[in-house]
C-alpha cells in the first residue's frame, strides 16, 4: 500500500526512518506533519545520496504543530553527516530541561 495523506505514518520518526532507507541521489524529502502535539524525540538519519530531509508543519499556523522530547530524550538529535531542516512548527524542550 502506498503511503499518502489517507494512509500516513503513525510517527514522524517512522517517516524519517523510511526516508533514510531511500537513495535520495540529488532529491530532497519533505515530511509533511499534520496539526497536533507530538511527544517524541526526533533522531536525524544519514541519507544515501546528497538529498536532505525537511520536516514541515503548518505554514499558516506554525504553533499548531508542536514537537517535544520525552522526559529522558532530547527533542531533536542530529550528529555528523545528518541534515534535518525543521519548518513551520514549534519545538518544546523535554520535561527534564
Amino acid at each position: 500500500m502506498a503511503l499518502s495523506a489517507g494512509a500516513p505514518f503513525l510517527t514522524i520518526q517512522k517517516a524519517l526512518d523510511a526516508a533514510a532507507a531511500l537513495d535520495t541521489v540529488i532529491y530532497n524529502v519533505t515530511v509533511q506533519v499534520a496539526d497536533g502535539t507530538y511527544e517524541q524525540p526526533l533522531v536525524g538519519r544519514i541519507l544515501v545520496g546528497s538529498g536532505k530531509i525537511t520536516i514541515q508543519g503548518n505554514s499558516g499556523n506554525p504553533s499548531a504543530v508542536v514537537v517535544r522530547g520525552t522526559s529522558l530524550n532530547p527533542t531533536v538529535l542530529v550528529g555528523p553527516g545528518m541534515f534535518l531542516t525543521l519548518k513551520h512548527l514549534r519545538l518544546e524542550g523535554n520535561a527534564s530541561g
